[in-house]
């Protein structure tokens, strides 16, 4: 997510204006010798830059290439009940070219509570969505099912739930995505999961499961 730091840009803009007075005085092309103190200003400060948070929004965001996303990700829901008890899944992402944008396939595998890292049930198709040109997404993913292995809130109970999730899939960070769940759970309890519920993914690297984080932030998981 990019950072806007107004002081800058009125600072920015004052100085823009002096040195296009001074140009109009003796500059042989003020506009270039404008554009060319822009693209300095642009590099010295970092405009245009992202942040890590893979959520893309007003970043310059852009969908990969086909492909080079693919893997498994640890997905980690956070339901708003309990937050920092995140629902752990190894979810294997496949992408396709499609139009200016791509289909992503998402097939989940749900992990013990225990351990956030061993397979507590079989793998299920969640289906494929759409992702724009600029990375967005919305997975509607709709009725899923964890196994009581692999809930951390209210242990050893199944749970059902119908869930969206939306984020952004950045070529500039394959390795990280995140953003809020939309969605409601029916069973052990009824459950509205939006406003306040998120999800993440993170790449895994060789193998080996990264620890779950539970937001944008990366605030670790805690589950005993």
């Amino acid at each position: 997510m990019s950072t806007v730091r107004r002081p800058r840009l009125i600072a920015a803009s004052f100085t823009f204006a002096a040195l296009g007075a001074v140009c109009l005085a003796g500059c042989p092309d003020p506009q270039a010798t404008f554009d060319a103190f822009g693209e300095r200003y642009d590099k010295i400060n970092g405009a245009g830059t992202t942040s890590s948070t893979g959520a893309g929004v007003g970043g310059g965001c852009m969908a990969p290439m086909a492909g080079l996303a693919d893997g498994d990700y640890l997905f980690a829901l956070s339901a708003k009940i309990s937050p920092k008890k995140a629902v752990a899944l190894l979810m294997n992402v496949t992408t396709v070219a499609s139009g200016t944008g791509l289909k992503m396939t998402l097939k989940e595998t749900p992990l013990s509570y225990m351990d956030q890292k061993t397979p507590a049930g079989a793998q299920v198709d969640l289906g494929t969505f759409d992702v724009a040109e600029d990375g967005t997404f919305t997975a509607a993913i709709g009725t899923i099912t964890v196994p009581g292995a692999a809930n951390p809130i209210t242990k050893d109970a199944d749970i059902t739930a119908d869930v969206s999730i939306t984020g952004s899939l950045c070529a500039n960070d394959i390795t990280f995505v995140c953003g809020p769940v939309d969605g409601k759970v029916t069973a052990p309890i009824m459950l509205p999961l939006a406003p306040g519920s998120n999800f993440t993914m993170q790449k895994v690297d060789g193998g080996t499961v990264p620890p779950p984080v539970i937001d944008c932030s990366k605030t670790p998981a805690v589950y005993m």
